[in-house]
């Protein structure tokens, strides 16, 4: 019996295939700690597959250093990522914005010679090619600006990736009880950014402020005496981007709660330019959101040409296996939760 099905056009990819390499084994960088979003750890780049790296953390920068530490301490020293991921920075940039640095006084020191001598134009020139890593940085459009308290959705990349959040340009804070403990470093012209009423317009939840209720962006704005981003200030899309990501179409796809794994994937939704991407096997609670350029959605054949691990799409019959890890919430959740 043959089987027949639709894959997403590899020439959809080729920007992504053909991109430059920015770094190579024993590159030193600053990295955003996923758990808390105001630490920030120095790290080293062991491993360079594609545009994928596989950073650690650099233990002997920090006052106590282990040598003994058991697998499940290693591996939460480890993390495979894309080379542009907004978790990446470069050596000095904690400092030079007034981030936590964990390290010792030896990295700190150099850290800090690294953030006086580096200028914001020579940080994104020569030690951050990548401008999605900047976040203090913003850009005009037509002369609108962002400016501070000015409200927003995004796409937090530190939670599920299945909802977008009510947020507010401090540079980034998510607002309720989290707005001051949980910031975000993102630049102005990053794809997670969507203005104001994305969510409802194209059909995907959006978590509110705790104990707002169900949330109402016209209320919110007038008691919090706030406006909107201008939609100038956003990524802006054709539709018929999204004929080459036919629904139903088959792909590999990063699963951002476990970003080491790739897995098979199809496209299950259109959101305008986000795409709702299920691994297969998986029930749609697992489903995340991507922007349809994302540098963690693959061409059927990615991993075989790399040389990169293709998780087994999960069998249904097969006996109900636990995930190793869910992304702080992999379930629904109410708006206001």
């Amino acid at each position: 019996m043959t089987t027949s099905y639709s894959s997403v056009h590899i020439r959809k990819f080729i920007p992504l295939l053909i991109r430059i390499l920015i770094f190579q084994k024993g590159d030193h960088v600053e990295l955003l700690d996923s758990t808390i979003s105001l630490r920030v750890r120095p790290a080293c780049v062991e491993k360079v597959i594609g545009t994928r790296i596989h950073v650690r953390i650099s233990q002997i920068f920090f006052d106590r250093y282990r040598t003994n530490d058991d697998d499940s301490q290693v591996r939460s020293l480890l993390f495979w990522m894309d080379q542009d991921s907004p978790l990446i920075f470069p050596v000095g940039w904690a400092l030079k914005v007034g981030y936590k640095l964990e390290a010792n006084d030896d990295y700190i020191k150099h850290a800090k010679e690294v953030s006086i001598k580096a200028n914001d134009s020579e940080y994104e020139k020569h030690e951050n090619p990548s401008p999605s890593k900047m976040c203090i940085k913003t850009e005009a459009a037509d002369d609108i600006m962002w400016e501070k308290g000015m409200k927003l959705e995004v796409l937090d990349p530190l939670d599920t990736w299945k909802e977008l959040r009510v947020s507010t340009v401090m540079e980034i804070g998510f607002d309720g009880d989290e707005m001051e403990s949980d910031p975000v470093p993102i630049h102005s012209s990053s794809e997670l950014l969507f203005p104001v009423g994305y969510a409802q317009k194209y059909g995907i939840r959006l978590k509110g402020p705790k104990n707002t209720g169900l949330f109402d962006w016209t209320v919110y704005l007038k008691k919090c005496n706030a406006i909107a981003a201008p939609e100038k200030l956003f990524n802006t899309f054709n539709d018929d981007v999204l004929n080459d990501f036919k629904i139903g179409a088959k792909l590999e796809a990063t699963d951002m709660c476990e970003p080491h794994l790739i897995c098979p994937a199809t496209v299950a939704g259109h959101h305008g330019r986000l795409l709702r991407i299920e691994y297969d096997g998986w029930a749609s609670n697992y489903d995340q959101l991507f922007d349809y350029r994302s540098a963690n959605i693959f061409p059927l054949g990615w991993c075989e040409m790399y040389g990169y691990k293709l998780e087994a799409p999960r069998v249904s019959h097969a006996p109900k296996k636990k995930r190793k890890k869910i992304c702080k919430d992999n379930v629904e959740k109410d708006i206001s939760a």
